[in-house]
């Protein structure tokens, strides 16, 4: 029996960076503070909505003691992780637009039947 592999979860970095914080009871202004960057940053990152710098990830790193490339490392992998799924949505919906189709099933089941291929 072969098992289906199972997609990884890749997490956001501030996710990591609240889990990390609250772990050693450090408020995000506190955080901020000590590393010398803005309340809002630290927040907007912990809610996803900012990514880390490479001059906030080498304070964050010395401020937790973790490696200098760890937290540059999360959000790249994150960053790639949603430019990933923004290109398999972006050609999902060009093989839509074309009436081709989206996904590998589909094309089959069509095609077996003898109908054109993206007519369902």
């Amino acid at each position: 029996m072969s098992a289906t592999p199972r997609r990884a979860v890749v997490l956001p970095p501030g996710w990591h960076l609240r889990r990390e914080l609250d772990a050693r009871r450090i408020t995000q202004r506190e955080f901020a503070r000590r590393i010398g960057r803005p309340e809002q940053v630290i927040s907007m990152i912990i809610q996803g909505k900012k990514t880390i710098t490479p001059e906030t990830s080498i304070a964050t790193a010395r401020e937790l003691g973790t490696s200098l490339g760890f937290w540059h490392r999360l959000s790249a992998d994150y960053e790639m992780h949603v430019a990933e799924k923004a290109a398999a949505r972006d050609e999902h919906d060009v093989r839509a637009w074309r009436g081709a189709p989206t996904s590998p099933t589909q094309g089959a089941k069509t095609r077996r039947r003898g109908g054109r291929v993206g007519r369902s």
